[in-house]
């Protein structure tokens, strides 16, 4: 993986950041110092002076998602393990919360990915209640065997205590179209067999409408529908669908999801993705806010298509 790819995130990130910043230094009064351990019986003002406003790992993720149906049976329905992070600063004001998310992926076919983005939440205020609103960027990368897949995306989000909206489009980057074949002519006399075909990563889009089933304090039980779309080619047809998940356990520390999709040119199929999590914003703990928004979910990863829509067509040709 190229390292020079994930600049554009980076400057991005460094660029939200010294802009909240600015507006930190601009809004303090004074500059008493004190102590974490005081914070707690510390004036608010005192309170936010205090937090150095600074990027840090905010959770630390580790994941395994397995398909219980036939592998590949859509797409993006594979196997793999993951580890991810979040990093941002302390959220302490009704200002934007900028944020890196991490990704890194082994699949079962002993490939390896990654995804990197920048995200940025703006609160949005009412008298009945609090929102946030979210947009981020992504750069993603797979190990193929012929070559590797790249692809970029953006994304919205709406976060509230309850609801939670989405919708993220994808866009393949360099060479998305992968011809492979391969000839076996070791046989005794003539004989041989081919074995080619195509492999390529489609433009796509995906929303998503979500529902906290709980209030989240401990006990966490989300359910939300996603449909997508994924755009035809000279190769492949265009595939439309849904996804309707199902995620619970403890809040900030683990979880169970359990996914079922359905689409037009492969039916049913179902997976699921057991995750632990090291809340590290715990350590941290000292939001000044009344935001009904809990510090799960203002320091969650983007919910995205976790692996590139990657179609594959093959076929054998022997002379016997």
């Amino acid at each position: 993986m190229k390292l020079y790819t994930f600049m554009p995130l980076v400057l991005t990130y460094l660029v939200i950041l010294k802009n909240t910043e600015l507006e930190q230094e601009t809004s303090a009064i004074d500059t008493e110092f004190v102590f974490v351990d005081d914070l707690s019986s510390a004036p608010i003002d005192q309170r936010k002076k205090s937090l150095a406003p600074y990027p840090l790992p905010k959770s630390l993720t580790m994941s395994y998602a397995e398909s219980f149906t036939r592998e590949n049976t859509v797409p993006f329905s594979r196997n793999y393990t993951k580890i991810s992070t979040i990093i941002s600063p302390e959220y302490t004001s009704e200002k934007l919360l900028p944020l890196l998310d991490l990704r890194g992926y082994r699949f079962n076919n002993e490939e390896y990915g990654g995804a990197g983005g920048a995200l940025v939440r703006f609160p949005l205020q009412s008298q009945e209640t609090d929102y946030m609103l979210g947009i981020n960027t992504f750069y993603y990368y797979e190990q193929a065997s012929n070559g590797a897949n790249q692809q970029l995306s953006v994304g919205l989000e709406f976060l509230s205590k309850r609801w939670e909206l989405r919708g993220n489009a994808y866009v393949p980057v360099g060479k998305n179209t992968i011809f492979f074949d391969c000839l076996f002519d070791d046989y005794d006399g003539e004989y041989w067999a081919e074995y080619s075909g195509v492999q390529e990563v489609s433009k796509s889009f995906n929303a998503e409408f979500g529902y906290y089933l709980t209030n989240q304090e401990n006990y966490l039980l989300y359910f939300s529908l996603l449909p997508y779309y994924i755009f035809g080619t000279k190769n492949f047809d265009t595939i439309q669908g849904f996804e309707a998940k199902l995620q619970t356990g403890y809040t900030d520390y683990f979880s169970l999801e359990i996914n079922y999709r359905y689409d037009t040119s492969f039916g049913s199929s179902w997976q699921g993705e057991f995750s632990i999590q090291i809340p590290l914003y715990k350590l941290t703990k000292t939001r000044t806010n009344s935001y009904e928004l809990s510090d799960y979910q203002l320091y969650q990863h983007a919910k995205l298509l976790e692996v590139m829509p990657i179609q594959q067509r093959c076929r054998w040709r022997t002379n016997y």
